[in-house]
């Protein structure tokens, strides 16, 4: 795979000025160089300083980094192609009386399409697309059929019609086809695949800054139902069904490149069909009601290393912060009316003072039963001793990470490391099987990945391991 996605040379100007009519580019632009890593790291390095700033300023854009004002618009050299920055970090500039001056920004956004974008007014997008390259397995795609002939080779494709699914307000589509690679002249091979992507039709359009989060949850969606770290390709933008595609580029943390395997998926598409456009609305609203309950377990699969202290506490914080907003603490009035007689009685005020401040103020459950309820949600039958003795274990190392920086003691040191790591696989893989049931995948498959599934043995196996001992069939 190549380093770089865009590596072009254009004319850039401030997004605010006019082009007039009849000019590809505006008459105060300068020349640069665009850059855009698989990351999505942008850079633009100009060859000249942009127009606009008040005069006697120039000096200052030598020393200037950080965020600045405004966006920057462009035309590619070759392409043709319209270009606009935005949020854009000043990277430094040189100033010369007697040579070319230069200047470098680091923008967080990058709008690229046929068709200008450099109106801020126009960034309002009905559609969003989401190319589905390397799930190729996961979809289970199979339209293009082959077969050999006495006289040769013979294949047949008829592309599916698009699958529409309505949410509240909005329609999410698959859309399938074929796209190969024609063989030049004396080459003596083809190349054709079936392709997909899923495209979200808003009802009410959408900012570049929110089509940047829709990307980051649909991709943590597919995440959790292939069980790959497998990232989506930048998404494409439309103002409207007809119109040019806008692609979209923003930073983001490496994703890793290799295809999703069926195998490890928890559920394929084909199984999860029917029910998909609605787990998938589920799944929108979820992200944004749980908040840490879903970002504390996403963070452990970005395929970066970690501490084993800081990957277990994440697991059980994200747990706990599930727990807390599945189960909201509701008021004890008998509780309060305790804690107010047992204040009423201390005479010393600096007593009462520090009495206050350590007596609870609700009816807070412990760490351990919230660990307890939340995973005795999952329709395993685990075994409700063992699911006990597991969340004290893990309640116990989170608190001795959380108080005590790790081990109590030296002599612990050992037991503490083995328990961690045995703790961690089983909690990452309730943690997981508790968000796809909380968004709406059914119980069967759920249960497929601790029976009958290909990774059944592997998953008990895991949580064997820290304690827990499935039984041989799902009731």
């Amino acid at each position: 795979m190549p380093d770089s996605l865009l590596d072009s040379r254009g004319y850039f100007w401030p997004a605010g000025l006019t082009v007039p009519d009849g000019h590809f580019a505006h008459p105060a632009s300068v020349t640069g160089r665009l850059k855009i890593n698989n990351s999505g790291r942008i850079g633009l390095d100009l060859d000249g300083h942009l127009p606009g700033d008040e005069p006697g300023a120039l000096l200052s854009r030598v020393f200037r980094r950080g965020q600045v004002e405004g966006a920057i618009a462009g035309v590619l050299i070759g392409t043709d192609e319209r270009v606009w920055l935005g949020d854009l970090v000043a990277n430094g500039a040189n100033a010369h009386a007697n040579g070319p001056s230069t200047e470098a920004y680091l923008p967080h956004l990058a709008l690229i399409s046929t068709d200008p974008v450099f109106d801020d007014r126009r960034h309002r997008f009905r559609q969003i697309e989401f190319p589905l390259d390397g799930l190729e397995g996961w979809l289970g795609l199979s339209d293009l059929k082959a077969d050999r002939t006495p006289r040769g080779v013979r294949a047949s494709y008829v592309k599916p019609k698009t699958q529409q699914w309505r949410l509240q307000s909005d329609v999410l589509e698959l859309q399938r086809w074929l796209d190969g690679i024609l063989p030049a002249t004396g080459r003596p091979s083809i190349v054709w695949r079936e392709r997909a992507l899923l495209r979200l039709v808003r009802k009410q359009p959408v900012t570049v800054e929110e089509a940047v989060e829709l990307a980051q949850k649909v991709e943590d969606f597919l995440i959790l139902l292939t069980d790959s770290n497998r990232g989506l390709d930048f998404p494409r933008l439309r103002l409207k069904a007809k119109g040019s595609p806008v692609r979209l580029y923003y930073p983001r943390m490496g994703r890793g490149a290799e295809p999703v395997s069926w195998h490890r998926s928890w559920a394929m598409f084909p199984a999860c069909e029917s029910s998909f456009g609605a787990m998938f609305g589920k799944w929108l609203a979820l992200h944004d009601q749980m908040g840490p309950g879903v970002h504390l377990y996403l963070g452990n699969r970005r395929g970066h290393p970690m501490y084993p202290e800081h990957r277990f506490a994440s697991l059980v914080w994200g747990l706990e912060a599930l727990h807390r907003a599945s189960y909201p603490n509701s008021p004890n009035p008998r509780l309060a009316a305790k804690v107010q007689r047992i204040l009423s009685s201390i005479a010393l005020e600096k007593d009462r003072v520090w009495a206050e401040r350590m007596l609870p103020s609700d009816d807070e459950p412990s760490l351990a039963s919230r660990l307890r309820e939340i995973l005795a949600t999952l329709p395993l039958n685990l075994e409700a001793s063992e699911l006990r003795a597991f969340a004290e274990r893990c309640a116990g190392r989170r608190n001795d990470i959380s108080h005590f920086g790790g081990r109590r003691s030296p002599e612990d040191g050992d037991a503490f490391d083995a328990d961690i790591q045995t703790l961690s696989p089983a909690l990452a893989l309730l943690y997981h099987a508790l968000l796809l049931k909380l968004t709406g995948l059914p119980d069967h498959l759920v249960r497929r990945q601790f029976h009958g599934g290909t990774n059944d043995y592997q998953s008990r196996r895991t949580l064997g391991a820290a304690g827990l001992n499935l039984p041989d069939a799902a009731a």
